[in-house]
Order: structure tokens, then C-alpha cells, then sequence
């Protein structure tokens, strides 16, 4: 498949690694806030958790 034939399908791939899901628990407080901090910052939960999370990796 050609990136031009991606682009048309949806959203682009992030890369050609395989990837896998992580998820944990908050308590209901907690993702208020989350999704407040996340409009704030425009970007979806799983985008700034991510990058949270990568940066805590990373650094």
C-alpha cells in the first residue's frame, strides 16, 4: 500500500512497528480532569497520555 493510498483510509500510521494497547484505571476525578487538561492543550486523552507517557520514557 502506497502513502497516498494510507492518507485516504484514515488517519495515518504512527510507524511500520507493531504496536500494542496499554490501559490502567483512573478514578472518575481524575479523567475530568484529564479531558479538561486535554481540551485545554487541544489534543485527544490518548495523544497527551502518550505523549506523557513517552516523554516520562524518554527523558
Amino acid at each position: 500500500m502506497t502513502e497516498e493510498e494510507k492518507k485516504k483510509i484514515g488517519r495515518p500510521l504512527r510507524s511500520d512497528k507493531p504496536m500494542k494497547v496499554v490501559g490502567f484505571k483512573l478514578s472518575e476525578e481524575e479523567i475530568r480532569d484529564l479531558e479538561e487538561f486535554a481540551k485545554k492543550q487541544k489534543k485527544t486523552k490518548s495523544a497527551l497520555l502518550r505523549e506523557i507517557v513517552l516523554d516520562h520514557i524518554y527523558k
